[in-house]
């Protein structure tokens, strides 16, 4: 079999993939053809792969999982079975830390286990599993122990949106800076694939409105006003870190208080017997950010004032998990005690454009892989970005309407403040760029760089579509 696709891998492999189309049109041919794979494993190549994250099967979740992360790789995952069946090879799908409940019969436990085995699954992946590793993952790159890292999976702010990306990644010379990079860090250990792509994101829920310029508040003083605000704020880089600038611009410190929130315990109400409040704050903290971590059940607690996670529709979902309604339909769980603790959610998102999810392959187990099995992984993992960006979208709506029946009311970010945040992001990722470069690290200014310079050279498209408004109507 392996012989005779050998010297016909684009046909067999595009009758195959027409195979998978169907089945993604039908979750249980998909199924039945992944059950299939399995019941003939011991004849196969076993192919190990662990996900960062379980897809969360919760009630009205997407196709794959509600998880942004886990479910883009469950699919992922789901369609390379299909195209591996008949090319002796089958993935086993692994994930890190406890099998989520709703996932038990379609996902496995950890095959290494963070940070035990290894540092993190770049590490795992790169040590060959003759070391002890794994042949395969699905992450983030802000998880690979370098700073760079921020800059693909959430963009540069007010940067490329996710159908740019995908652009930029595929034909701007994007994913051959990444691969170049990776070789230098891992010892030419990894082969990276973009295997999903998540829409713009929501631009973060506050417990109160924004301040908005106006004839008697200038741009500075209603930054310097939010600033102010003795609140504390779940945020990631880099994001967090242009907002701490555009405060110091406007002469306001902010803080900092990394995984810790309100009170000692993060998991408790705050404040609570015996968890007593160890950060009252006095002005603008960012804190309560542990990666992979419920901003929706620290807001519940009183933990934090503002956050952000992903899109309309994930917010549902995990405001259903972190009140133990995951398995009520979306349309019936009553989510109003969250969205109540901050119910002002605004849109014009500019701090992180897009997720970027990727698939990073031990080399040396690549390079065993025969042409055909290479072929296959590599139409899957893209298929997945179309099929994850697509899923998406389609049920952004759903999930605004239901987060409005729910209590949450829309605005968009006050121009004056993007304004400032515009400039703040220009200025703060210079200096990042400059710092890491003085430390011996030029990774983060050659990414941001790429960047720029797809952005420069395709503006003229952009302005005359008004593809991307934030860019458009940006300061000169």
């Amino acid at each position: 079999m392996q012989q005779y696709l050998g010297f016909l891998p684009v046909v067999a492999i595009g009758f195959l993939l027409s195979a998978c189309q169907d089945s993604v049109q039908d979750s249980s041919v998909a199924q039945e053809l992944v059950q299939e794979s399995s019941a003939q494993a011991q004849d196969q190549k076993k192919i190990s792969l662990q996900s960062q994250f379980s897809p969360l099967f919760l009630v009205d979740a997407p196709k794959g999982g509600g998880h942004p992360i886990g479910g883009p790789a469950f699919n992922f995952v789901e369609t390379a079975n299909s195209l591996l069946l008949p090319l002796d090879a089958h993935i086993g799908f692994h994930v890190t830390g406890e099998v989520a409940r709703w996932d038990v019969e379609r996902v496995e436990p950890p095959l290494v286990k963070l940070p035990g085995d290894f540092a993190d699954l770049y590490q795992a992946v790169a040590a060959n599993p003759e070391a002890g590793g794994i042949d395969m993952a699905v992450v983030i790159s802000n998880t690979n122990g370098f700073e760079f890292g921020t800059l693909l999976v959430a963009g540069l702010p007010f940067g490329l949106e996710p159908d740019e990306f995908i652009s930029y990644l595929y034909d701007g010379g994007g994913l051959e800076l990444q691969q170049t990079i990776y070789d230098e860090k891992f010892d030419q250990n990894l082969v990276v694939l973009p295997v999903g792509m998540t829409p713009t994101q929501g631009g973060g829920w506050f417990s109160q409105t924004l301040p908005e310029p106006g004839p008697d508040l200038s741009p500075e003083e209603a930054m310097a006003t939010l600033c102010k605000r003795p609140i504390i704020v779940r945020w990631p880089a880099p994001g967090s870190n242009v907002w701490q600038k555009a405060c110091a611009n406007v002469g306001v410190e902010t803080g900092s208080i990394g995984a810790q929130a309100r009170c000692a315990d993060v998991n408790a109400q705050c404040p609570g017997d015996d968890n007593p409040v160890v950060n009252d704050v006095q002005s603008l903290t960012f804190g309560g950010f542990v990666f992979g971590g419920l901003p929706h059940a620290l807001v519940l607690k009183d933990q934090i004032d503002a956050y952000e996670l992903n899109t309309a529709y994930s917010d549902v979902l995990m405001m259903k998990l972190a009140t133990d309604q995951a398995d009520i339909e979306n349309d019936g769980a009553d989510i109003s005690n969250v969205i109540a603790k901050a119910p002002y959610l605004y849109g014009s998102t500019w701090h992180q454009p897009h997720s970027y999810i990727e698939l990073i392959v031990n080399r040396e187990f690549w390079e065993s892989l025969s042409g055909p099995q290479r072929t296959a992984i590599r139409i899957a993992a893209q298929a997945s970005v179309t099929q994850s960006l697509s899923l998406m979208l389609d049920v952004q709506d759903d999930g605004i309407a239901i987060l409005e029946k729910n209590g949450a009311q829309l605005k968009d970010w006050p121009e004056g403040l993007l304004d400032l945040l515009r400039v703040a992001s220009d200025e703060y990722l210079d200096e990042e760029a400059a710092r890491l470069a003085a430390n011996g690290d030029d990774s983060y200014k050659r990414v941001l760089q790429s960047q720029r310079d797809y952005i420069a050279g395709h503006q003229k498209y952009n302005d005359f579509g008004d593809v991307n408004q934030g860019r458009s109507r940006g300061v000169e």
